[in-house]
């Protein structure tokens, strides 16, 4: 993979964040309407935390397994975000070479890694975001060559 290419010519940069009141219902509606599977926890801006729906599977498994009955009122009410997230994530910078981040969400066996700048959150980069990298990096843009634009004709 080029060495020249990184984390912040990639991240979502304008991203939604949860914070430590954050309703578990919430997030969970979140992550199904958009789609997505991780959300970074925020508090005063500072990163102190990341919800992924694995997190929201292993206590709905947990719930499921002591055969405790519940709804989306008793989870917003005996769950606190504190309680699932992971706390201090490792994160990255912008100026992070991609190469770096891959190696990192591969060690830490992560799908997404929070993006920094002096504590607070700019973004995050996902496994998708690398996924995109390398396939383009695999797959480049063929150059159409017409009438209107220079280069070899037929």
């Amino acid at each position: 993979m080029n060495d020249s290419l990184r984390v912040g010519q990639f991240m979502t940069s304008n991203i939604v964040v949860g914070s430590l009141q954050s309703k578990l219902s919430d997030i969970i509606f979140f992550f199904t309407k958009n789609r997505i599977r991780h959300l970074p926890i925020t508090n005063n801006e500072a990163l102190v935390g990341m919800v992924s729906t694995t997190d929201i599977l292993e206590l709905i498994q947990q719930k499921l397994e002591s055969n405790e009955c519940f709804t989306f009122d008793t989870l917003n009410n005996q769950i606190n975000i504190e309680q699932i997230m992971s706390k201090n994530p490792v994160s990255v910078q912008p100026d992070t070479p991609i190469s770096d981040a891959l190696k990192i969400m591969q060690d830490e066996e992560i799908g997404a890694l929070p993006v920094t700048e002096n504590g607070n959150i700019a973004g995050i980069i996902t496994r998708k975001d690398l996924v995109d990298i390398f396939s383009k990096e695999l797959n480049p843009p063929h150059i159409a060559y017409t009438i209107e634009s220079p280069g070899y004709g037929i």
